[in-house]
């Protein structure tokens, strides 16, 4: 197999292109050499990486359009199914591909060499969907975003630290402006907190118009982190969380107020959006430009709006500081409830909070790497 060869010659390469861009290069490359045959195993490395329907929504429809016979339509339909048990198990992508190929081709082998062993010896598997497998090429591009790989891997963790911390659940996300482009901002497709990868993470306009349709759903609420996005150039991330805690103080009489010296930032205010002072009797979804934009409105300058019947919806200067405010606004709720129940609370005087504001504003790095550390287990 001499094309092989100089595939295998190709190795050092990959180290210094980086994964994403070596592999992109590595898939047009098969297709050119036998698309037939070695494109079904540039089409699993893709489908597995991916994790599941959203990498293989593009690829199953540009395989069956260009290579239309049936032993690849065959070999497709395994794809599919391990695509999908990979998808419903948090398992390494790596691990399963190497024991997956093993025993296969000639073929298959070159591809583990070049790839496959690679993917296995990170911390995270990259991932890299794009609308189609023969135009893959995306120069540092991870998941459907242009944004950085720091940006997508601190998206990616601080969902899984808010699901840990049970400010979000099966519902509430979070989201950061495009560090590469103010007029973006990224967040996830419409799926669970807990569940969600790197390949999740999708870029939209400040209009909240996805900027590569994927073909899966979005969260019905991402008007409300293009809207604040719109309205506030300070803001870089956004959390929109629906804990218990918090719709308590959107529904009773009782402010939202500091008493907890991390949640100092609270002293500036919360304010509460009643959805139905701003169109009447809805689901209490914001699932409109215009609501975004009435829910922006009452939040103003403020760092948390509470949603009345909702939830409440939190904004920071980085997705670390805006996860900060998320987890202890949640916790000083907690907090207040239980002390109002004993009678009179001592909130903190205004001297206290704008002290401890200053000091936590450089200090939100600590809580950030045993948060981390606790929602992965390591």
């Amino acid at each position: 197999m001499g094309n092989g060869k100089a595939l295998l010659q190709r190795r050092n390469r990959f180290e210094v292109m980086g994964f994403n861009k070596a592999f992109a290069d590595f898939a047009v490359t098969l297709f050119k050499i036998k698309p037939a045959r070695l494109a079904v195993c540039a089409v699993k490395f893709f489908s597995l990486l991916g994790r599941g329907t959203v990498a293989l929504n593009f690829t199953v429809k540009r395989v069956f359009t260009d290579f239309g016979h049936g032993s690849l339509r065959r070999d497709f339909k395994f794809v599919i199914k391990l695509g999908l048990r990979l998808a419903s198990r948090q398992t390494h992508a790596g691990h399963t591909l190497q024991s997956v190929f093993q025993g296969h081709s000639k073929c298959d082998i070159v591809c583990m060499q070049l790839g496959f062993i690679r993917a296995s010896q990170l911390d995270h598997p990259p991932f890299a969907p794009a609308s189609s497998i023969g135009d893959i090429i995306l120069s540092g591009e991870t998941g459907f975003t242009t944004a950085s790989s720091a940006l997508v891997e601190d998206l990616f963790v601080a969902n899984h630290i808010l699901s840990y911390y049970k400010v979000v659940d099966g519902f509430g996300h979070v989201s950061s402006r495009h560090d590469r482009n103010a007029d973006r901002y990224v967040m996830t497709r419409n799926l669970a907190a807990g569940l969600v990868t790197p390949g999740d993470i999708v870029e939209f306009d400040l209009y909240s118009r996805p900027i590569r349709d994927i073909g899966v759903g979005y969260s019905v609420e991402r008007f409300i982190h293009g809207e604040i996005y719109r309205s506030r150039s300070d803001v870089m991330a956004i959390v929109h969380s629906h804990a218990a805690p918090l719709i308590l103080f959107s529904v009773i009489e009782a402010p939202l107020r500091p008493l907890y010296h991390v949640a100092s930032f609270l002293e500036d205010g919360v304010s509460v959006f009643d959805i139905r002072d701003a169109a009447g009797m809805t689901d209490l979804l914001i699932r409109t430009p215009e609501l975004g934009c009435s829910l922006a409105q009452t939040l103003a300058g403020k760092s948390v709006v509470l949603m009345r019947g909702h939830g409440a919806t939190i904004v920071g200067d980085s997705i670390k500081h805006a996860v900060f405010k998320a987890v202890y606004t949640m916790q000083n709720a907690e907090l207040q409830r239980d002390a109002m129940s004993f009678g009179e609370v001592k909130y903190l005087a205004p001297e206290e909070a704008a002290l401890s504001t200053a000091f936590h504003a450089k200090a939100f790095e600590r809580p950030w790497d045993f948060w981390k550390h606790q929602a992965f287990g390591r």
